[in-house]
C-alpha cells in the first residue's frame, strides 16, 4: 500500500523501508522527521564547508558572463587547430619524400671504401659494443646517445639519424649500400623538420631494399632481430593502397607433413601483410572451396587484427582430404570478387578503382585452366584483367611448375616457389612490389596515406625499449611508483587500463614478475617516393620499376586530443574521431587495454559499439547512430540533435541517461572525421571571461600571486603553456611549469607572445601555390607538385620559444581569483558554530575543482597530511573527469540545491577508515543562462555519519521500533543503488540488490529505480577451462636416458642445419629464369625481354594472440558483456514516498527521500520471511548461440556497414604489360656430400633406437 509523506523537493532521495502492520500517520510522520533532520543537517554542513553561495557571488561580482555555445562554431575552431597540426606533419613527410627523390636521382655511386654510417645494430654506443658487433669493419660509425623525454626517455641522438638493415638483407650489397649512402643527406631534412616543428615525432625513410633510416638515431633493442620496415602498416598502405584478396589454400591429401606446415605459415604471412583498409576471404579447397571460417561464407571481411586472428585459429584446425578441382575453385573465387566489384561500384561513373588479387597456395596444379581466366578475368574484350593472380608453390618435390607459374604470368601476378619454412616470409613479400607497380609507373601522383590506430608497444623497434625504460630511473618509473601507491588507496581498473598494459616476465628459477608498461596510440602518415632514374625506351624500362621508398612520421593520438579545446567542450561533453571504416580513432569509451591486456579489437572498435541509445539491444544497430556513422564515414558536415543516449562511468559502476547533440565534419587531408557530443541544456553554455591576465598586471599585481601555497594542482593532460623544446627545461611538475610562465607574463606584460604551436593558419594552405592539396571526398591529398621553398623552409623554432593557450590561461587566472577569495591558504578554520557541526562529522578536507582544470584543497582546522606521501590532488588528478565532478553536475540537473554523496565501492570489505565524499555543482548565472563553472565538496568519516544516522533514527520515544531494533533492517542507498549505511559494516559500498535482491526488484517494479542495460563490446572474458591433466611419471632406465640423449642430439643437429641454411646445399636456385620468350609464346604473346626476378626480401610481423595470456593461471578471450546498472528516479518521489506490502516476494518496506542528498534510507520489516533473490551488477557474458562461435562472427553485421574506399589507388598501367615480371622457376641439384652425411646421421640414430 502507498503511504503519502510530506517531503521537500531535494536532490537526494532517502528510501526508508519500514513495515508497519498499520500505516499510522504517527509512524509515517516519524520517518519523515528522520529524513528531514538528516537532509537539512547535511545540506547545512555542505553549504557551510563549500561556501557555495560565496563562490557564486564571486563569479557574479567579477562580471563573469555566460555565453551560449554554438556547437558547429566550436567544432570549426577545433578542426582548425587539429588540421593545422596534421598539415604540418604532412609537410614534414612531403619534404622527406621530395628530398629523397632529388638526392637519389642525382647521386652517383662510387663504392663504400671511405664510407661509414650509424648502425642501430652494429655501431658502438657510448663506447660500448652492441649485441651484434663486428670489430673488423669500419663501416659502422659510433653513436653517442642520451635519454630524451620526447622519445619515451629512450637513448637517442637528435643530431643525426641511424640505419636499420633487416637480418636477411646484406647491407654491403651494392644496391643496399648505395641507398644508405645517398639517404645520409636526408639528415639535413630531418633536422630542418625538427627545428621548424620540435613536436614532431619519429621520422622515417624506408628504402625498397629493406633499410630503414630513422630520426633520431637510436640503438636497436630487439634480439633476435626480426624487424623489416617493409611490413609496417605505413609502408604497405602507401605502397599498395586498399585491396580485396581471396586466399586459396590447398587442403588435398597431398598437402601432408611439411607441405601443410609451409602452406599454413604462408597463408598466415599473407594475412599479416593486410590492414584495416583491406578486405579478405580465405578458402580451403579440395574438390570444392569452403570458407575456413563458416560464418564468413560468401563474403569479404575487413582485415582487422581480430578477424586475422580468427582466420589463423581456423587455419590451424584444417584437415586434409580429397583431390583438387582448380577450375571449380577459381570460378568460385572470381565470382566472389566480381560480386565485390558490383557491391563497391568499381569502374562505374563514380570512378572507384578496385585492387583485387587471388593468392593460391598449393603443391601442384592438375592442368591448364586458361579457359577459366579467359571467361572470368578478361573484361572489355580481353583488354582488362581486373584480378591479379599470385601463386605460391610449396614443397621441394613438385610437379606442373610451368602451369602454376603461368597462372600468375597470365594474370598480372607473380609466382614464387617456397621450399622451406624459413623462405616463407621473403617469398610472400614479393607480391607487394607487384601490386605497387602501377603506382610507380604513373610516377606523378604521390598519395598521402594515413594508417589505422596502433599501439606503440606493438612497434617492434620500440617494444623492448619501452619495457626497459619502465625499469630505469625515468619519469615513467616515478609515475608508476605513484600509481602503485594510489592503487592501494583508491583503485580504478579503468584508470589503470587507460595508462598501462601488463605482462608476465618469466626467468629461470625465479618467480614470475608482473610488469607494467605505459602505452600510447599512434597513427602514421606516409608518402611513396619514386625512382626517377627509370627510363622508358622502345617499349621497355632500362631497369626494374620499383618504389624508391616510403617517407613517414608518427602522430600520437593524444597530440590530437590536446588540441580539441576540452575546457570549452565542458564536463560530460567530448570529442571523437572516426576513420573511413567507421572505427573510432579517439573516443572516451575506447578502451584499448582491458585488465592490463591489449585487446585484439582495439583498433577496430566501431562507432556503433560505443554510442548507444537508451533502448539499444545487444548488437542492435540503431538508425540514428547509423545515420551519424554514415555521415562521418562519407566526410559530411552536419548535426544530429536530441539523441537519448545512455553511458557508463566510474569503472562501469554508474550509468546515466541524457539527451545529447552531435556535430560532425571531416578533417581535411585525412580519411578521418571529427565530432563533438554536447549534453542538451547545460552542455550548451559556457563562462565568458575577458583579458583577466592583462587586467591583473594593469592593476600592478603579479599574476602568480593567486597560485600561492602547495595545495593545488592542474589537470596534467591539458596544455596551458609549454616550451617547444620542453626536454631542455627540467620542471619538477606541471604546477612549477605554470608558475614559471606566470612569472614570465608578469615580467614581459605586453611583450609576452601568445602563440599556438602551429603558427600558420590552415587557410594559408588553401592559397594557390601549385599544390593540389584539396582533400577529396575520400580524405586523400594527391600531391602532384610541391612548393618546397614554402613548406620545407619554415621558420626554425629557437630553444626559448614557447606556445600558450591564451583563452585557457585567462580562464585559469579568473578561476584562481575566485577560488583564492574563498579557499585562501592551505588550511581553513570555520567559525565556532560551523566548527562544532564539522567536528560532529569529522570532516577533514574541503576542495574545489574548476572548469579550467584547477583543483585546490584545504585541510580543515588541525587536520593535515604532511606525513602522507600522497595528497588529495594525487588521488583526484583527473579534474572534470573525476566521478564526483560528473555526478555533481548530473545531480544538479535533478535538484540544484543538493549534494552528491558516495563511498568507495566495496569499502566495507577493506581495512582502514572509510571516507565519504560530498560534492556540489557550482553554476554561474547571467542573463537567465546557467553555466557549470566548478564543483566544490568535502570529505568526512563514514563512521561519524553512521553514528549520526543511528542517533537520528533512534530518537523516537513513542515509536514501537527504531533502526536499533532487531525487528527493523535499516539501509541508506545512493542514487545508483549502492549501500551507504547498513547495520552490517561489511555491506558498505556494495550494491543493494546483492544484499536485498527482492526489495530491490520491488523498487524496480514500482519505478523507484530504473534499470539501464550497458553493453560492453570491448570486453575480455576469462577462460574457465582447465584441463588439469598431468602426466604420471615413469621409471626411466639408463638405456632410455641414452635414447633420449641421442634424440635430443639429433633434433639439435637438424635445427642447426635449418637455422644455418645448410639445407640450401641440397638445391641451387638458378640466377636466371629457365623459361625463355619462346616458352612464353605457348601460353600468351609477350613482346618483352626475359622476366627479371625480384630481389630477395624478408618480412617480420607483430605477434598476435587470439586468446590473450595475462598470467600463467588466467587466459582471456574477446567477448560481449552486459551489465545491469541502476538509476534512482528522483523526480518521481520529491513529494511522495512509497510503501510496499508483503504480497510479493520482498519483505514489506517503505521509502522516503531525504532532502538535499542522493542517499536513501531503507527500513525493512525483519519479522517477515523473504524469498532470497540476488540482483548483480557484475558483467555477464552474452550468449548469441553456437553458430556465432567467435567474437568476429558476432560482429559480422558490422561488416556490411558503409565504408569509404580511399582514392589515390592505381590498379593498372598500360606500360605494365611491356615487362614480363612474374617470377621464375628454380633448378634442383643434388649435393652428394650432404646426402651421405644425412644417411650417416640416420643410421646412427636408428642404431641407437635398437639399444
Amino acid at each position: 500500500m502507498a503511504c503519502a509523506f510530506c517531503a521537500r523537493q531535494s536532490t537526494v532521495v532517502i528510501v526508508l523501508v519500514s513495515i508497519f502492520f498499520a500505516c499510522s500517520a504517527q509512524n509515517l510522520g516519524t520517518l519523515e522527521t528522520w529524513a528531514d533532520n538528516l537532509g537539512e543537517e547535511l545540506w547545512k554542513l555542505g553549504q557551510g564547508v563549500t561556501q557555495a553561495s560565496d563562490l557564486k557571488t564571486q563569479y557574479k561580482t567579477r562580471n563573469a558572463g555566460v555565453d551560449e555555445k554554438d556547437g558547429s562554431h566550436l567544432l570549426e575552431k577545433i578542426v582548425d587547430r587539429v588540421a593545422r597540426m596534421l598539415k604540418w606533419k604532412i609537410d614534414a613527410v612531403q619534404c622527406i619524400k621530395t628530398a629523397a627523390e632529388d638526392i637519389a636521382e642525382q647521386f652517383e655511386y662510387e663504392g663504400y671504401e671511405n664510407f661509414s654510417y650509424p648502425s642501430t645494430k652494429h655501431s658502438l654506443v657510448n663506447g660500448e659494443p652492441p649485441e651484434e658487433f663486428d670489430n673488423e669493419t669500419t663501416l659502422y660509425s659510433p653513436m653517442m646517445l642520451g635519454s630524451d623525454p620526447q622519445f619515451y626517455n629512450i637513448l637517442v641522438n637528435t643530431s643525426y639519424s641511424a640505419v636499420h638493415v633487416p637480418t636477411n638483407v646484406y647491407d654491403k650489397a651494392p644496391h643496399v649500400i648505395e641507398a644508405i649512402q645517398w639517404s645520409e643527406q636526408l639528415d639535413d631534412v630531418f633536422l630542418r623538420n625538427r627545428r621548424s616543428d620540435p613536436l614532431l615525432s619519429w621520422q622515417y625513410f624506408a628504402g625498397s631494399s629493406g633499410f630503414l633510416r630513422h630520426y633520431p638515431a637510436m640503438k636497436w633493442n630487439q634480439y633476435p632481430d626480426l624487424y623489416d620496415c617493409r611490413t609496417r602498416p605505413w609502408y604497405i598502405a602507401a605502397a599498395t593502397c586498399s585491396k580485396d584478396v581471396v586466399i586459396l589454400m590447398d587442403t588435398t591429401g597431398s598437402m601432408t607433413g611439411m607441405r601443410h606446415s609451409i602452406a599454413k605459415l604462408t597463408v598466415n604471412t599473407i594475412l599479416d601483410t593486410l590492414s584495416n583498409n583491406d578486405f579478405v576471404s580465405v578458402l580451403n579447397f579440395s574438390s570444392h572451396a569452403t570458407e575456413v571460417v563458416p560464418c564468413f561464407k560468401d563474403t569479404f571481411v575487413q582485415a582487422t587484427l581480430e578477424n586475422i586472428n580468427t582466420f589463423k585459429a581456423a587455419i590451424n584446425a584444417l584437415e586434409l582430404e580429397g583431390y583438387a578441382n582448380f577450375s571449380t575453385v577459381f570460378t568460385q573465387a572470381f565470382k566472389l570478387l566480381e560480386q565485390q566489384r558490383e557491391t563497391r561500384g568499381c569502374g562505374d561513373e563514380s570512378g572507384t578503382l578496385c585492387n583485387q588479387a587471388i593468392m593460391l597456395v598449393t603443391d601442384s596444379v592438375a592442368g591448364n585452366i586458361t579457359e577459366v581466366f579467359e571467361k572470368y578475368n578478361r573484361l572489355d574484350n580481353g583488354t582488362t584483367i581486373p584480378v591479379r593472380v599470385f601463386t605460391f608453390l610449396v614443397g621441394k618435390e613438385v610437379t606442373k611448375v610451368m602451369e602454376i607459374m603461368w597462372m600468375a604470368c597470365l594474370n598480372r601476378g607473380f609466382y614464387a616457389h617456397i621450399h622451406s619454412l624459413e623462405e616463407v616470409r621473403e617469398q610472400v613479400f614479393k607480391y607487394i612490389p607487384v601490386i605497387a607497380r602501377p603506382l610507380v609507373l604513373q610516377g606523378v601522383v604521390h598519395p598521402v596515406v594515413w594508417t589505422h590506430a596502433y599501439a606503440d608497444i606493438r612497434d617492434p623497434k620500440l617494444d623492448n625499449w619501452l619495457w626497459d625504460v619502465m625499469e630505469s630511473g625515468s619519469d615513467q618509473k616515478e609515475r608508476l611508483s605513484k600509481h602503485m601507491q594510489l592503487k592501494e588507496l583508491r583503485f580504478s581498473q579503468e584508470k589503470e587500463d587507460s595508462m598501462y598494459t601488463q605482462k608476465v616476465f618469466k626467468k629461470f628459477r625465479e618467480p614470475d614478475k608482473l610488469r607494467f608498461q605505459e602505452y600510447k596510440l599512434l597513427t602514421s602518415v606516409s608518402i611513396p617516393a619514386f625512382n626517377r632514374k627509370l627510363e622508358f625506351e622502345n617499349g621497355n624500362y632500362s631497369n626494374f620499376p620499383e618504389l624508391l621508398g616510403i617517407a613517414a612520421t608518427d602522430i600520437p593520438i593524444e597530440d590530437i586530443e590536446k588540441l580539441t579545446l576540452p575546457y570549452q567542450i565542458g564536463v560530460n561533453g567530448y570529442v571523437f574521431v572516426v576513420t573511413n571504416n567507421g572505427y573510432v580513432l579517439l573516443h572516451p569509451d575506447l578502451r584499448p587495454v582491458v585488465r592490463g591486456v591489449l585487446t585484439s579489437s582495439y583498433n577496430s572498435v566501431d562507432l556503433t559499439e560505443v554510442e548507444l541509445l537508451e533502448e539499444s539491444l545487444p548488437r542492435e544497430l540503431d538508425p540514428e547512430i547509423l545515420e551519424l556513422r554514415e555521415a562521418m564515414v562519407n566526410h559530411s558536415t552536419g548535426e544530429i540533435l536530441g539523441l537519448n543516449m545512455k553511458f557508463q562511468y566510474d569503472d562501469m559502476k554508474r550509468a546515466y541517461v541524457e539527451k545529447r547533440d552531435y556535430y560532425y565534419t571531416p578533417l581535411k587531408g585525412t580519411p578521418f572525421s571529427i565530432a563533438i557530443s554536447l549534453p542538451e541544456g547545460y552542455g550548451h553554455y559556457q563562462l565568458r571571461v575577458g583579458q583577466e591576465i592583462q587586467k591583473t598586471w594593469m592593476r600592478g599585481e603579479r599574476v602568480e600571486k593567486y597560485f600561492e601555497g602547495k595545495n593545488w594542482k592542474l589537470y596534467r593532460k591539458w596544455v596551458y603553456c609549454k616550451y617547444f623544446y620542453s626536454s631542455l627545461y627540467d620542471f619538477e611538475s606541471p604546477e612549477k611549469e605554470l608558475l614559471h610562465f606566470l612569472a614570465k607574463i608578469s615580467d614581459l606584460k605586453y611583450d609576452f607572445k601568445w602563440q599556438d604551436p602551429y603558427r600558420f593558419g590552415y587557410d594559408e594552405y588553401e592559397i594557390d601555390d601549385g599544390v593540389d592539396n584539396e582533400a577529396n571526398t575520400d580524405g586523400f591529398i594527391e600531391m602532384t607538385s610541391y612548393n618546397e621553398s614554402r613548406f620545407c623552409q619554415k621558420q626554425e623554432v629557437s630553444e626559448d620559444e614557447y606556445y600558450c593557450d591564451e583563452n585557457l590561461m585567462n580562464l585559469l587566472v579568473f578561476d584562481a581569483k575566485v577560488i583564492n577569495a574563498v579557499f585562501h591558504g592551505d588550511k581553513w578554520s570555520p567559525d565556532d558554530e560551523l566548527d562544532e557541526l564539522i567536528k560532529s562529522y569529522n570532516a577533514s578536507i574541503r576542495f574545489i575543482a574548476s572548469q579550467s582544470g584547477l583543483i585546490k584543497w584545504q585541510y580543515i582546522s588541525d587536520f593535515d597530511d604532511e606525513n602522507e606521501t600522497l595528497n588529495f590532488g594525487d588521488l583526484n588528478s583527473n579534474g572534470i573527469h573525476e566521478s564526483w565532478y560528473k555526478s555533481a553536475i548530473l545531480q544538479h540537473q535533478v535538484d540544484p540545491e543538493s549534494l552528491f554523496l558516495s563511498v568507495p565501492f566495496e569499502a566495507g570489505s577493506k581495512d582502514g577508515p572509510i571516507f565519504m565524499t560530498a560534492s556540489h555543482a557550482i553554476f554561474s548565472r547571467d542573463g537567465g543562462k546557467d553555466a557549470a563553472v566548478a564543483v566544490a565538496g568535502f570529505e568526512f568519516e563514514h563512521s561519524t555519519f553512521y553514528k549520526k544516522f543511528m542517533t537520528v533514527t533512534s530518537d523516537c520515544p513513542d515509536c514501537e521500533y527504531s533502526c536499533e531494533s532487531p525487528e527493523w533492517d535499516c539501509y541508506v542507498l545512493d542514487s545508483n543503488g549502492y549501500i551507504i549505511i547498513s547495520e552490517v559494516a561489511n555491506d558498505t559500498g556494495r550494491f543493494f540488490g546483492e544484499v536485498e535482491g527482492a526489495a530491490m526488484e520491488a523498487m524496480l517494479e514500482a519505478s523507484i529505480y530504473k534499470k539501464i542495460r550497458i553493453y560492453d563490446y570491448q570486453a575480455l572474458c576469462k577462460d574457465e577451462d582447465d584441463d588439469g591433466a598431468n602426466s604420471a611419471s615413469i621409471l626411466l632406465t639408463p638405456l632410455h636416458h641414452l635414447r633420449l640423449f641421442f634424440n635430443w642430439m639429433f633434433s639439435e643437429l637438424v635445427w642447426l642445419i635449418l637455422e644455418s641454411n645448410l639445407h640450401h646445399l641440397w638445391y641451387t636456385a638458378s640466377a636466371n629464369p629457365i623459361l625463355t620468350e619462346d616458352d612464353a609464346e605457348d601460353y600468351i604473346e609477350y613482346n618483352s625481354s626475359p622476366e627479371i626476378e625480384s630481389p630477395d626480401e624478408e618480412i617480420s610481423f607483430e605477434e598476435t594472440d587470439w586468446v590473450v595470456n595475462k598470467t600463467k593461471e588466467e587466459t582471456y578471450f574477446p567477448c560481449d558483456q552486459k551489465t545491469n546498472l541502476y538509476l534512482l528516479m528522483q523526480e518521481s518521489f520529491f513529494d511522495e514516498g512509497y510503501c510496499h506490502t508483503s504480497e510479493s516476494c520482498s519483505r514489506p518496506f517503505c521509502m522516503k527521500r531525504i532532502p538535499h542528498t542522493n542517499l536513501i534510507l531503507v527500513v525493512i520489516d525483519g519479522t517477515y520471511q523473504t524469498c532470497y533473490k540476488k540482483l548483480s551488477i557484475s558483467p555477464k557474458t552474452l550468449d548469441y548461440g553456437s553458430d556465432n562461435f567467435t567474437h568476429s562472427c558476432r560482429k559480422l553485421k558490422l561488416n556490411n556497414l558503409p565504408r569509404r574506399r580511399l582514392s589515390g589507388c592505381f590498379t593498372e598501367d598500360p606500360k605494365e604489360n611491356t615487362q614480363h615480371m612474374c617470377g621464375s622457376c628454380v633448378t634442383i641439384t643434388m649435393n652428394f656430400k650432404i646426402l651421405l652425411f644425412s644417411w650417416f646421421i640416420l643410421f646412427v640414430r636408428r642404431y641407437v633406437y635398437t639399444l
